[in-house]
């Protein structure tokens, strides 16, 4: 769909000391992740949307050139599969998801171990808090208070 941003210097350990972190976002509703994308920018400096991917193919391409830290992933995706792209995504680089979705529960067995889900309905600026936490916890540091509807996969 779209790069935004710069696509964020050094390497994921450089960026994980310096608090900083790259974000793929896939999501196939335009509004949604024009959302998605306005609440990262409110966290300007922590987060850098680096693409935003409406199919499990774009999804794959974008990751591959700008090697993420965090993916904010649909499940569903018009076209191709949200946990494909995401397991395709995780097999070759060291990058987090959190699946935003309605289909948590439904799906679970089918998301790579070490993934996150935030269960639909939630407010705008959980996907941020739920990103935090997870940064949080890539550092090493206690997760804090999560936002309500995230779970560990």
């Amino acid at each position: 769909m779209m790069a935004t941003g710069a696509s964020g210097a050094g390497s994921p350990a450089e960026r994980a000391v310096s608090g900083r972190y790259k974000v793929l976002v896939v999501e196939d509703d335009a509004l949604l992740a024009l959302g998605i994308v306005n609440q990262l920018a409110r966290r300007a400096g922590r987060y850098t949307v680096c693409g935003v991917a409406a199919t499990e193919e774009e999804a794959v391409r974008l990751a591959a050139e700008h090697q993420p830290d965090l993916a904010v992933v649909d499940i569903r995706l018009k076209a191709g599969d949200g946990v494909e792209a995401a397991r395709m995504i995780r097999s070759h680089y060291a990058t987090s998801i959190l699946f935003a979705s309605a289909y948590c529960e439904a799906e679970r067995q089918r998301m790579p171990e070490g993934s996150w889900c935030l269960a639909k309905p939630f407010q705008p600026t959980d996907i941020v808090d739920a990103l935090d936490t997870i940064t949080r916890i890539r550092r090493g540091e206690e997760a804090g208070l999560m936002p309500e509807g995230l779970h560990p996969i």
